[in-house]
């Protein structure tokens, strides 16, 4: 029978505690695994050599194997945590908590892998999304040699154009405890307005996110401007840096931008959130606009070619572009209006353009004293009216409701519309109005007042020629929702070199034409007299009454008014070829009635032109 000593007992007890308070304390240290990962087995390697630490050695080691393995299972409190508390800063910054698909961890080197992120941007009124981020901060998410690293790829972020970007930076300021280095790869920017709408996409940024400021250089490779519904895909070459520091948020560009066979550009500079010195320098090397405005409009057709220089002030917000243009070889053809002639497109060899944009929040785009100066070119076109002279136009507001002034002074033109008193006729004298009418009739709303000096137009209007010059100004309107635009014309103009030649009947023709703003063109009053012969005949009549009922007062009349009207058809006993031409002209100036009756005054029967006869 064995027994044990009570003394060696109680001996052997008080030997194992200590050990066994040593294996219960390595195994606590365990969880160190959490924060370094399986390096926190390290230590454990110089226990296992020794008899008497081999016990909490090996208890030590098997705890990390434990937290490490469910570290690697995903389960790691402390990884946990620098999630959340990265989460959270993001959350007080953005104002929406991120959510995420995956997460990975390495506790070891201090990473945090997050995976298919989203987070609501309310304050811009849009979203952003991220394929991938991982945060390094260094072993076991404490300290590093380095400030912490944000490396980041497939960022597309969507907001709205019309949000205030300055007071959602201003919210960022502050938000950031630590400087944190920012390298983002393949990012995609999608600004969207009611009329502008821009999306940007950039190959890499790097920067540095501090608690006094933000700042990015990037290189932007793709911009998708969106203009009225019409896309431009503009390549893009260069650099672009955006900051924000005492609370001033920056872009600065060096960049060059080609849209294909269209049109180039370079920017240099730097425009900030509020006005201050600097600016950006945007030099326009070419734009087609034929080519540009073919992707708007398919019924008329710009042409030429256009250099210029821009500087752009202001702030972010509400730019400001002061334009100085150079535009050559320009052509305007509207199909519908120049009936498919493409002899009466409007023609300007050369051209400035000069005057001020503007742009407020990136969407709402206005004009702002822009002028078009034209020293030379068609101002109308067309085979009733056409003139050629100089010009300036000013034009101010939106584009969608413009108000402006034209100040042009014609130095050759021709008005060859022949005067018809003939009932049937399609032709009047109203036909003489400028095709400009129609052209600014594609305009949604237009007010344009002008002043024109007309110092020489030609008149062919059979049976009357001469010089018309004169000056004249008035108001065009284009309303929203009318079709037609309203022309109001005053002023007057003065015939010289006046002739008349019907029939048998020529001589001289003066006078003058009064314009009154408030009637139409063709309501204008005539005021003049003629005076020639028909055969031996003398002829003397006082013109008065308005363009589209003009009234001839004859005086010394000696015979009945049909016997003299017969004498004006067919005195000088013309021959067959010039009885069918004075036929002709019966007809088509008097109508098909005074033809047959081989007699003009029977025109007043038609109510288009009075007669009245004295001794």
């Amino acid at each position: 029978m064995t027994t044990t000593h009570p003394e060696i007992s109680q001996s052997r007890k008080t030997r194992r505690g200590p050990g066994d308070l040593a294996v219960a304390g390595a195994l606590a240290l365990g969880p160190l695994a959490f924060v370094f990962g399986g390096f926190a087995a390290l230590p454990a390697l110089p226990g296992v050599v020794s008899a008497r630490l081999r016990a909490p050695a090996l208890a030590y080691f098997l705890g990390v194997v434990v937290c490490t393995l469910a570290s690697l299972a995903g389960f790691n409190p402390w990884a946990v945590y620098a999630r959340e508390r990265a989460l959270d800063e993001l959350e007080s910054a953005l104002g929406a908590r991120p959510t995420w698909a995956a997460w990975h961890h390495h506790a070891a080197g201090g990473e945090l892998r997050l995976e298919n992120i989203e987070v609501e941007l309310a304050a811009l009124g849009g979203r952003a999304e991220l394929v991938q981020a991982r945060v390094v901060t260094g072993p076991g998410f404490v300290f590093g040699a380095s400030r912490p690293r944000l490396v980041a790829r497939g960022l597309r972020v969507v907001v709205d154009g019309n949000s205030d970007f300055g007071a959602f930076f201003a919210g960022l300021e502050g938000k950031s405890r630590r400087e944190l280095e920012l390298d983002i790869e393949s990012i995609e920017l999608e600004v969207k307005g009611p009329e502008i709408s821009a999306g940007i996409g950039i190959a890499r940024a790097r920067g540095t996110l501090e608690p006094a400021g933000l700042r990015l250089d990037c290189a932007p490779r793709q911009m998708d401007l969106t203009l009225w519904g019409r896309t431009h895909n503009l390549a893009l070459r260069g650099t672009a840096a955006f900051e924000r520091r005492d609370g001033v948020t920056g872009l600065s560009l060096d960049l060059r931008a080609v849209d294909g066979q269209a049109a180039a550009l370079y920017a240099h500079g730097t425009l900030q959130s509020q006005a201050g010195p600097g600016g950006l320098v945007v030099t326009l090397d070419y734009m087609d606009l034929g080519e540009v405005w073919a992707r708007y409009r398919k019924i008329d057709v710009f042409d030429g070619n256009l250099r210029a220089t821009a500087r752009v002030s202001g702030t972010l917000r509400d730019l400001r572009v002061a334009l100085d243009a150079e535009l050559a070889g320009f052509r305007y053809f509207h199909r519908a209006v120049m009936a498919l002639d493409e002899t009466r497109a409007f023609d300007i060899p050369q051209a400035r353009v000069v005057g001020g944009l503007r742009l407020v929040d990136g969407t709402r785009l206005s004009l702002e004293q822009l002028q078009l100066l034209v020293p030379d070119g068609t101002l109308c076109t067309g085979p009733a009216l056409s003139t050629r002279g100089e010009a300036l136009l000013t034009l101010n507001g939106d584009p969608a409701r413009l108000t402006g002034t034209l100040e042009a002074t014609v130095t050759s033109g021709r008005a060859a519309q022949a005067i018809s008193w003939s009932p049937v006729t399609a032709r009047r004298l109203a036909d003489l109005q400028p095709n400009i009418v129609q052209v600014a009739e594609q305009f949604s709303d237009l007010t344009l007042d002008y002043t024109i000096d007309v110092q020489a137009l030609t008149v062919a209007c059979e049976p009357v020629s001469g010089v018309l010059s004169g000056a004249l100004s008035g108001r065009l309107h284009k309303q929203p929702g009318l079709k037609e635009a309203r022309l109001g014309v005053g002023g007057r103009l003065q015939l010289a070199q006046g002739r008349f030649a019907f029939c048998a009947a020529e001589g001289t023709l003066e006078g003058t034409i009064e314009f009154n703003p408030a009637a139409p063109s063709f309501e204008a009053a005539i005021r003049g007299g003629l005076k020639g012969t028909a055969g031996d005949v003398p002829l003397a009549a006082e013109v008065t009454g308005r363009l589209s009922h003009p009234g001839l007062v004859f005086s010394g009349v000696t015979m009945h008014p049909d016997d003299l009207g017969r004498l004006i058809a067919a005195a000088g006993n013309p021959d067959a070829a010039e009885k069918a031409r004075r036929t002709e002209a019966l007809s088509r100036l008097c109508g098909p009635a005074a033809a047959l009756a081989g007699n003009p005054f029977v025109a007043h029967k038609a109510g288009r032109v009075s007669f009245s006869f004295k001794p």
